[in-house]
């Protein structure tokens, strides 16, 4: 078996850390490290425990918190715009996570400790923040989407977001080395996780994506047992802007989710979560993995044709992306025609410029300020064929695809409201999860 050291090397090139523990003010929140383990405490969690650095980006009354896993060549402060953008575009809480050895964040890089700050995170929106789990979006890009699903396999979320989705690190190694692969660990298994999770699922994958392929994420769609969409651009890449084109994942994701939606209630952030002082001990990566280290890694005992395949491979980052463009505002729902998504076996193109030209062109003329071709105008994605599930219980056993398609029956939660959301928002809470 490849030694992890090797494998982790070429999941996660440390980029050098964008942020200081001072540059995000309120925004930059210390979540105690936990992991899927009961806690140890009680109440306020001791000053002396590991903490993750996580930015929390709040908006007035939202109802959502996504939960966003970066991709491997970035942290906190690279990924912060399109947080931002997340933010305000589709009006909901953003909590970005960090991952070890990354920005000010310490401890060595792997997947075990990925998802041990995931589990975190999500105990702290649950448990410090007071969020219910049908409030809870996950989103998870390439990488991300590994500590994604794990949450959405084991939590009952509102909704999952997985751009450029792998079935798993082993089969990833396999489009490069081939048989070889069976020589890595299976971790981040995405395909196993699939037909056990529940909660309504968004895929976006390029068909031009030249690291993980778009099969990836195809065969993961096919996977999955609970309501889905497959959006596949055909120009897009896998470190494409996600925000310079309406249909590869504003429209979706509005469409999909029902976004946005309110609770009359604030997000409030415990004073202890804010305190510097809990940080301290985590201002120094103390990940020993560099840039020079995969050589030297390479010159264990492996066999001649591995490590030649290994090094052809390296390290695999995804590329920084440009900032965000301006928030767009969105028409109302009653705007959009009901097939404004098509919806067939092979999926179908569609255009949406009838659609948006009255609302796009007067905006562009104020204040947008992109360069033509207009991204209203562009070569719209393909979706594919939007099965509805639906079930009385939290995870019910998996369904037949006859049953699927057959008669959905309207989903009941099996848990109370809470009294801090109004009768209209609970009444309505079936529409806007999306569920």
């Amino acid at each position: 078996m490849l030694p992890q050291t090797i494998i982790s090397k070429i999941l996660f090139p440390v980029p050098s850390a964008t942020y200081a523990a001072e540059d995000f003010g309120k925004e930059l929140v210390w979540i105690p490290k936990k992991g899927p383990a009961p806690r140890s405490w009680i109440g306020e969690p001791p000053v002396d425990l590991e903490h993750i650095p996580c930015l929390l980006l709040r908006y007035p009354s939202a109802r959502f918190v996504i939960i966003y896993f970066h991709s491997n060549a970035e942290d906190l402060g690279l990924c912060r715009p399109f947080c931002q953008f997340l933010r305000d575009q589709f009006q909901v809480h953003v909590l970005a996570v960090e991952y070890p050895g990354y920005g000010i964040c310490s401890g060595t890089p792997c997947p075990e400790g990925v998802t041990e700050h995931a589990h975190s995170a999500m105990y702290f929106a649950m448990e410090d923040l007071n969020w219910p789990w049908d409030g809870i979006k996950v989103m998870g890009r390439s990488i991300g989407t590994g500590p994604a699903m794990d949450l959405a396999l084991n939590f009952s979320l509102a909704g999952l977001i997985l751009i450029s989705p792998f079935l798993s690190i082993q089969e990833l190694f396999r489009d490069r080395i081939g048989s070889l692969a069976s020589l890595v660990q299976d971790i981040f298994a995405n395909n196993t996780k699939a037909p056990e999770i529940r909660c309504p699922t968004l895929i976006i994958h390029g068909q031009k994506d030249g690291i993980v392929s778009v099969e990836h994420g195809q065969q993961l769609f096919q996977l999955l047992k609970s309501r889905k969409l497959l959006v596949l651009p055909p120009d897009m890449e896998h470190n494409s802007n996600l925000l310079f084109n309406i249909q590869y994942f504003i429209l979706p994701m509005f469409q999909f989710f029902a976004l946005p939606d309110y609770v009359f209630q604030d997000l409030s952030v415990p004073d202890w979560a804010l305190d510097p002082e809990r940080g301290k001990g985590s201002h120094t990566r103390t990940s020993p993995i560099d840039s020079s280290s995969l050589p030297a890694l390479l010159e264990a005992k492996l066999p001649e044709r591995l490590r030649s395949a290994l090094e052809a491979v390296g390290p695999v980052p995804e590329l920084v992306l440009p900032p965000p463009p301006p928030v767009r505002p969105m028409p109302g729902k009653d705007v959009l025609p009901e097939d404004a998504l098509a919806n067939s076996e092979q999926g179908a193109a569609h255009d949406a410029v009838g659609y948006f030209k009255n609302i796009c062109a007067p905006m562009r003329l104020a204040n947008c300020g992109l360069a033509d071709p207009c991204c209203f105008s562009k070569q719209t994605s393909t979706l594919a064929t939007l099965p509805t599930f639906s079930a009385k219980e939290a995870r019910p056993p998996a369904p037949s695809d006859e049953e699927l398609l057959a008669k959905p029956e309207p989903f009941v939660s099996t848990k109370p409201q809470r009294p801090s959301i109004s009768s209209g928002a609970g009444a309505d809470s079936e529409k806007s999860g999306g569920m």
